[in-house]
C-alpha cells in the first residue's frame, strides 16, 4: 500500500479481519496522520514482522501518542486523537516484528521512538534515516538499552561528535551502523579509564572498557561525513569485530586519488576486510603496509628529519607493521617509457656527423632524414643501425622493415646509423 495517497485507515475493525495474517505491511509515502488509528491496526496484526511507515509527514506528536497511564486501558477501548497527547506511542506487544523503518518522518521524536520500540522486543532492524534528528536527550527509558537492534541506519540526520554515547546507551549491541551525511566531525575515543568509573577500586590508569556501542559492531558506513583525519578513523582499530567499512567521500579524503586514499586506509586499518563495498586481498594489504612504511620511514630519513619526528608523525600502525614486513628500502625508480629522442652518430663513406632524432618515427622515416643529412636518394643506399652496447656480438644490423617504429629497437645515445651504397 505504499504510495497510494492513503490519508486514514478507516474500518479497523474490518480492516484487521482481512489483514490478521499479514506478515509484512508497507504504508510509506502516503498521508497519515494517526498515529492512533496505526496503533489500533498494529494491535491487531500479531504475526507482523516488517512494518514501514517511512515518508508520512503528518505523523507527529500532536494527535499521536498516549500515556503511560493510559496504556492499561489501550487494548480495551479505542483511542481518540483528543487523547493522545502524550509523547510515549503505546501498542500491544509485537513480538515478531524484526524490521521498523521510519525514514523522513519529520515529526518523530526519541519520546515516541521509545514507546514502540518497547512494544517490539526482538526488533532487529532500525531504519530512522532522514528525519532530522538529534540523538537523544535523556536517558534511554529501558534498563540496559534496547539490546536486540543489531542494524540501524541512521543517514542525513544530525548526529554530533558528542553524542555518541547517548547512542550507545540506547543501542548497546548493535552490528551493523549506517551514518551517511552526519554532522560528527570526531569518533569516540573508544575507552574510558576504569580508576574513572564510580565505585572502581581499580587504580590502573592504563585500564580501558570499550564503549558499547562499539564493542559488536562488524559494520560502520561513515560515507560523506565530517571526519577530518586520519587519527580520528583510526580509532576504529579499537572495535575488535569491525571489519565493513566505507568511508566514500569522506571530508578528509576528498581531492586524494582514490587508489592511494584507499590503500593508506587499509594500511592504517588492520582488521578491515571489505572497504566501500570491495573485498581486500591479501596482496592488496601487504602492498598497502609496505607503501606505508616506507612514506612514513623512508621518506623523513632521507629528508634528514629527526628519527623521533618519524615516530610522533607515524601511524599507530607502524611499529606492528614494522614487526611484520622489517625496514624497508626505497623502491627503485624505473621508467619503462621509451626515449622520447636519442643522439646518434650519422656515417656515409668518410663523412659523419651527430644529430638528434625522435625515437616515435617509422624506419622509412628516419632513413629519409638521414640522406637529407648526406644529399643521397634513400633508393640508393640500405641504411644500418649499430647498438654500441651489442656492437661485438652483433655488428652493424640492417633496417629493412620502412614501416617498423624506430623505438623498437631502444636506441639509445652515441649508437651508431650508417648509409652504405648499393653495390
Amino acid at each position: 500500500m505504499d504510495n497510494s495517497n492513503v490519508t486514514h485507515l478507516g474500518d479497523i475493525e474490518k480492516l484487521a479481519k482481512m489483514c490478521g495474517h499479514i506478515v509484512e505491511l508497507d504504508l510509506a509515502n502516503n498521508s497519515l496522520a494517526s498515529w492512533s488509528d496505526l496503533l489500533q491496526l498494529l494491535n491487531r496484526l500479531p504475526q507482523l514482522r516488517l512494518l514501514n511507515l517511512s515518508i508520512n509527514p503528518m505523523l507527529g506528536p500532536k494527535s499521536d501518542s498516549v500515556t503511560h497511564e493510559e496504556k492499561t486501558d489501550a487494548p480495551e477501548k479505542p483511542l481518540k486523537d483528543s487523547e493522545c497527547h502524550s509523547q510515549y506511542l503505546v501498542a500491544q506487544p509485537m513480538p515478531h516484528l524484526s524490521t521498523l523503518a521510519l525514514n523522513q518522518l519529520p515529526q518523530l521524536s526519541w519520546p515516541m521512538l521509545a514507546g514502540l520500540l518497547s512494544s517490539a522486543p526482538n526488533l532487529t532492524e532500525l531504519y530512522l534515516s532522514n528525519n532530522d534528528m538529534e540523538a537523544p536527550d535523556f536517558p534511554c527509558p529501558k534498563i540496559g538499552g534496547y539490546a536486540s537492534v543489531q542494524q540501524l541506519y541512521f543517514n542525513g540526520n544530525r548526529l554530533l561528535s558528542e553524542d555518541w554515547t547517548k547512542l550507545s546507551q540506547w543501542f548497546p549491541k548493535l552490528e551493523k551502523l549506517t551514518l551517511i551525511g552526519n554532522s560528527a566531525d570526531k569518533l569516540p575515543s573508544s575507552a574510558v579509564s576504569l580508576a574513572t568509573e564510580e565505585g572502581s577500586n581499580n587504580t590502573n590508569k592504563d585500564s580501558v572498557v570499550i564503549l558499547p556501542l562499539l564493542c559488536n559492531l562488524k559494520s560502520l558506513n561513515l560515507s560523506e561525513s565530517e571526519i577530518d583525519s586520519w587519527s580520528e578513523l583510526e580509532k576504529l582499530n579499537l572495535c575488535p569485530s569491525l571489519t565493513d567499512l566505507r568511508i566514500l567521500d569522506i571530508k578528509f579524503g576528498k581531492g586524494r586519488p582514490k587508489k592511494e586514499f584507499r590503500a593508506e586506509a587499509i594500511a592504517r586499518l588492520a582488521h578491515v576486510t571489505h572497504l566501500n563495498g570491495t573485498a581486500v586481498t591479501d596482496e592488496e594489504r601487504s602492498a598497502a603496509e609496505r607503501s606505508l612504511i616506507r612514506a612514513h620511514t623512508i621518506d623523513l630519513e632521507i629528508k634528514n628529519e629527526p628519527t623521533d619526528l618519524a615516530v610522533a608523525e607515524a601511524p599507530d600502525q607502524l611499529d606492528s607493521l614494522l614487526a611484520k614486513h622489517g625496514r624497508l628500502d626505497a623502491l627503485a625508480k624505473v621508467d619503462l617509457r621509451p626515449t622520447q629522442s636519442v643522439s646518434l652518430v650519422l656515417r656515409y663513406g668518410n663523412q659523419s656527423r651527430t644529430c638528434q632524432l625522435a625515437t616515435n618515427q617509422l624506419i622509412r622515416e628516419v632513413k629519409q632524414k638521414v640522406c637529407d643529412q648526406f644529399n643521397v636518394e634513400p633508393s640508393r643506399v640500405g641504411l644500418y643501425y649499430i647498438d654500441q652496447g651489442m656492437v661485438g656480438a652483433m655488428g652493424p644490423e640492417l633496417l629493412n622493415l620502412p614501416g617498423r617504429a624506430f623505438h623498437s629497437y631502444r636506441p639509445e645515445d652515441g649508437d651508431e646509423l650508417i648509409l652504405k651504397d648499393f653495390n
